[in-house]
């Protein structure tokens, strides 16, 4: 038996890893990097940090849809060496696995009936960085059992929210919006992506160049604009996604550039800021749609980058009375951590063999582990 092998049968019989988390999402903003102290009970984070793309990864993920076959051969390698140095930020960190969730390029969102999707990131980098374990790919063995392959955080969710919290309802606000519900047991879990979260108000800001920074801060060039109902109404009637009933997922493919553009070209004299504010205002339909959808609770948890965004959560707020709404730092999960805490579960519960999936919320026929073993 090799050394590696060794090691990994060690870990496979621990009853504690410390695993690392890697993420960046479909804002494609930062990367996000954990390290978890993990058993098969309990989650603690040790610490968070976040990286940055390099300046050519991010002009080749500005146009991710109509890359080049040689240009996406190159981003695979590029954010896997971002990733590796993002995580090595933190000197002379030693973890023993790492799950990185890598980039996505392209997900189905359940425009074509033969379901797949793409990350890109190798995580041979880290294997050889960091000299441990690298689970990733976890998307697509719940794609060949008939799952949507998406959202796989209501596994993660269930490990690391505290069970004396529960039930509740989690609304994640990334790029897409999705929800977890957690009730008492495991059978209890349901999740589905929503629709979209920052990722049109983003793009919208970008495209009329209304901001330098590329997002809208706070809010406060949303709270400026009003919304038009003639626009609203294209955008509800151009895709049903809102009405179609779980197990559902989404990403930029459905909600992105080309949905802008359609509606641009179909009401080009509406101001920008009126365009973003009805953006603000579709965004939020979406996520109610969601709610309708979702096991009722009293307890609404708000996370992902989207709850930094004071307008849009005040119109969540406003349209789903009747709910207490928090973020997850105050049940000891700090917001921006989540993600990445939910790939460290992810890869931790690898090497246990652990199954990872939740049928009932992509569809998949069967429980199963997910993710592809790099050995150091």
């Amino acid at each position: 038996m090799t050394d590696s092998f060794k090691r990994l049968f060690d870990l496979t019989q621990s009853q504690e890893l410390l695993a690392g988390g890697i993420i960046s999402g479909t804002s494609r903003d930062a990367i996000n990097c954990c390290v978890c102290r993990i058993t098969k009970d309990s989650v603690h984070l040790e610490e968070f940090w976040k990286g940055d793309y390099s300046e050519e990864s991010k002009v080749l993920l500005s146009r991710c849809l109509n890359l080049k076959t040689g240009e996406i051969s190159r981003l695979n390698f590029l954010i896997g060496r971002d990733f590796a140095q993002a995580f090595l930020k933190r000197q002379n960190i030693q973890v023993d696995v790492i799950g990185c969730h890598g980039q996505t390029l392209y997900h189905h969102s359940g425009l074509d009936p033969f379901k797949h999707t793409l990350q890109v990131g190798i995580g041979e980098f880290l294997a050889e960085a960091l000299g441990c374990f690298v689970v990733c790919d976890f998307r697509y063995r719940d794609i060949i059992l008939g799952g949507e392959g998406a959202p796989l955080s209501p596994y993660g969710d269930y490990r690391i929210f505290p069970k004396d919290k529960r039930p509740l309802l989690i609304l994640n606000i990334g790029g897409i919006s999705n929800y977890t519900y957690l009730g008492s047991s495991f059978d209890d879990i349901q999740g589905f992506d929503c629709g979209p979260g920052n990722i049109l108000i983003d793009t919208s800001v970008r495209k009329f160049n209304l901001s330098p920074s590329g997002i809208d801060d706070q809010g406060n060039l949303g709270r400026k604009g009003e919304c038009k109902e003639e626009l609203l109404k294209f955008l509800l009637e151009i895709d049903d996604y809102f009405s179609q009933p779980p197990p559902k997922s989404a990403g930029f493919e459905r909600f992105g550039d080309e949905l802008l553009e359609a509606a641009i070209k179909a009401f080009p004299n509406i101001q920008p800021l009126d365009f973003l504010r009805t953006i603000y205002e579709y965004t939020v339909q979406g996520i109610v749609s969601g709610f309708s959808f979702a096991p009722k609770t009293d307890l609404l948890v708000l996370a992902g980058g989207g709850v930094k965004n004071n307008f849009l959560v005040d119109l969540i707020k406003s349209k789903l009375t009747g709910v207490e709404v928090v973020i997850p730092d105050v049940l000891g999960i700090p917001a921006e951590a989540r993600e990445s805490m939910i790939f460290a579960v992810l890869a931790a519960d690898f090497i246990w063999q652990q199954t990872t999936n939740v049928p009932k919320v992509t569809g998949a026929q069967k429980r199963a582990p997910l993710g592809r073993l790099i050995i150091p």
